[in-house]
């Protein structure tokens, strides 16, 4: 077997019954993608405009799929597309296109009042983005638990820029935990989903000491103190008036 290695693609070319086979696909730019199956490990980047190849790839007879990965420029990863690998004789065959999932990450997963909190991304350039929050069911009556509620779900689209990054502003009412994925689409085919990211928005109006844990021994020094306070001051009044109440032949000096 002889191996050629070109800007970070692997040629391979073997004399005998294996076969060689091309997959070729999408997914954001210049990310390193990752091809993996029996006796098979091939890497590659994908070009500016998302584009990936794996060409001449050496295919055992039994070899019956393999799983496409990749890390986007932020060190992110994406969910593996794993596909079966049809019959294939001597001649060469090219399988694709084949779609990666989005990457997707927040900068807040637990975001507290006034604060801000959004998804960043890399998909397919130019492309639409779907971003979708599933609220977790509070209380749930039934077991074994639901997950989600999928009628309650929540849907954001965003479009991926030149360079394949999106971003959205995520909402911050609606107290509840959600589990959020994102999905692109290239040509109206939609990609396989990214990986969920949990995402949690407490009830303000009855976790405020839950938010703010310091103003507990705060609030418990003004309940002690204030009463205590009121106190003194009613008793120095009492004192104050004593002359007052009583007739001076009681108080005052023979």
């Amino acid at each position: 077997m002889i191996s050629v290695y070109k800007d970070d693609v692997v040629i391979s070319a073997k004399i005998g019954q294996d076969s060689f086979l091309t997959i070729f696909g999408y997914t954001s730019p210049t990310s390193s993608v990752e091809l993996l199956g029996k006796q098979v490990g091939i890497k590659t980047l994908s070009n500016q405009t998302g584009y990936f190849e794996f060409t001449q790839i050496i295919v055992p007879k039994n070899l019956k799929d393999v799983c496409i990965s990749a890390t986007d420029t932020d060190n992110r990863p994406v969910p593996p597309t794993c596909i079966s690998l049809p019959p294939i004789d001597n001649q060469h065959r090219s399988i694709g296109a084949i779609l990666l999932a989005p990457s997707i990450s927040t900068n807040n997963n637990n975001p507290r009042p006034g604060q801000e909190a959004h998804i960043t991304g890399q998909s397919i350039p130019n492309q639409k983005v779907e971003i979708k929050l599933f609220p977790k069911k509070q209380n749930p009556q039934i077991f074994p638990k639901e997950a989600f509620a999928a009628e309650n779900q929540i849907s954001l689209i965003t479009t991926a820029d030149q360079s394949g990054n999106y971003s959205l502003s995520l909402p911050t009412t609606h107290a509840n935990s959600y589990l959020i994925k994102s999905q692109s689409f290239w040509q109206d085919n939609p990609t396989p989903p990214s990986f969920q990211i949990a995402y949690q928005l407490p009830d303000y109006k009855l976790t405020i000491l839950q938010l703010y844990p310091a103003l507990l021994p705060i609030l418990l020094l003004q309940i002690v103190f204030i009463p205590l306070l009121l106190f003194l001051k009613h008793k120095q009044k009492i004192v104050h008036n004593w002359p007052a109440i009583y007739p001076k032949s009681l108080w005052q000096k023979p």
